[in-house]
């Protein structure tokens, strides 16, 4: 309810969030590192008929869902709860023990909509419209939303990201080494900072993060989502 949302908000530690930048990173190493598909053309978004009513009217806006409020309530929490399991298992047990405090340091910045490349799958309609009325899957041009989110992303204080959900350990695995080994790049090139070490904690936890944000459990893998993720300011 909202009195929870504000609670979270209170207690939300704005620095945990990676750049635009820094996103657009990690997007470039799912993309050319681990070959993740960015060439479907269309991206569906499964809704039932009331909502579909409203996404019909001119100048309609689709809704996010808060990250900690998605259809499947323990979603994010299992996301996490890997990400913790790979550190501990490559010897970062430290920094295993800072990702489990997440969800005590993180409000509600990061807000949601999910989309799909299946454009008809069973185990869909039934899970996101409605059993007895139907429901419709909107097509969007993957392109045009990307453009989109480009000009959103210039002239708004919020940001904006669109990036495909992952959903086997191996590739989480690949992404958190690659995110050491930039943050600790960093880290050597200034050394002679005060603070360094706490602003390099810092960045891994958010991009750690950003992670958790998009990690699904393997049996969710025929959704073949991708998330538009909205840090509200």
């Amino acid at each position: 309810d909202r009195d929870f949302i504000d609670e979270l908000n209170a207690k939300a530690c704005p620095l945990l969030f990676p750049t635009t930048e820094e996103v657009g990173v990690l997007r470039d190493f799912l993309e050319e590192k681990l070959k993740y598909e960015f060439e479907g053309e269309l991206l569906y978004h499964y809704t039932n008929c009331k909502v579909a009513q409203e996404l019909f009217k001119e100048n309609a806006d689709l809704w996010c869902t808060h990250y900690r409020f998605m259809n499947d309530s323990k979603e994010w929490f299992s996301g996490l709860e890997l990400i913790g399991d790979i550190l501990r298992n490559q010897g970062c047990d430290e920094l295993a023990d800072e990702v489990d405090l997440l969800p005590e340091k993180i409000g509600c910045a990061p807000w949601i909509t999910s989309f799909s490349m299946n454009c008809d799958k069973a185990s869909m309609w039934g899970m996101y419209c409605d059993r007895s009325k139907g429901g419709f899957a909107f097509g969007f041009n993957r392109l045009d939303l990307e453009q989109l989110i480009d000009r959103k992303n210039q002239s708004s204080q919020d940001e904006y990201f669109l990036l495909p959900c992952i959903y086997d350990a191996d590739s989480v695995k690949k992404i958190l080494r690659y995110i050491l080994d930039e943050c600790h790049s960093d880290e050597d090139e200034h050394l002679c900072r005060e603070g360094c070490e706490h602003e390099l904690a810092t960045r891994v936890l958010s991009r750690i993060f950003f992670l958790s944000l998009i990690v699904k459990h393997p049996s969710f893998d025929y959704e073949k989502e991708w998330r538009l993720i909205v840090r509200k300011h």
